[in-house]
């Protein structure tokens, strides 16, 4: 079982969408009983919100299903998920302050995995934007996400060894 978090700072905007576009490439890959994905967030701000009103109207009309309450990040999530990733290079540092010495996750920052990056690591906050900042987040994460993918093998862990050692942050 490959267990993966998608974390940004309050849960509602890119971690969610990053999770319903993962969520809809396991199950467009009858992917399903091989994977536990979630979000959180590093900060407390929308505890129990939903997603943005803005990731849920791009995810929408995109045919696929959104179900999240926000959460924010808790201790255990170190040892529950095999996969963090973390959506700009502030979370990440957030993430690894919070690591536990009994942590097992491998922390990765999402816009490694984005082919279209040109040397960017940050999914862009689209917070205090437009709807159309939320559909360029999409772009982002579902670039990143197809990366992740390829290659994948039902059963296999979702990174190979040398994957790990690449995209390691």
């Amino acid at each position: 079982m490959n267990k993966v978090l998608f974390v940004c700072l309050g849960n509602i905007c890119r971690s969610p969408m990053a999770e319903a576009i993962f969520k809809n490439y396991v199950f467009r890959l009858g992917l399903k009983e091989y994977f536990e994905i979630d979000s959180a967030g590093t900060a407390a701000y929308h505890i129990g919100s939903k997603p943005d009103k803005r990731t849920i109207e791009v995810v929408q009309n995109k045919s696929m299903e959104i179900k999240h309450l926000a959460r924010q990040i808790v201790l255990s999530d170190f040892t529950s998920y095999e996969y963090i990733f973390a959506m700009d290079t502030n979370n990440l540092a957030v993430l690894k302050n919070l690591y536990p010495l009994n942590g097992t996750a491998k922390l990765f920052l999402m816009r490694k995995f984005d082919p279209n990056a040109n040397g960017s690591l940050i999914v862009p906050d689209p917070y205090y934007g437009t709807l159309e900042d939320f559909q360029k987040v999409y772009e982002i994460l579902d670039s990143a996400t197809a990366r992740i993918f390829e290659g994948y093998k039902p059963g296999d862990s979702l990174l190979t060894e040398q994957e790990l050692d690449f995209f390691k942050s």
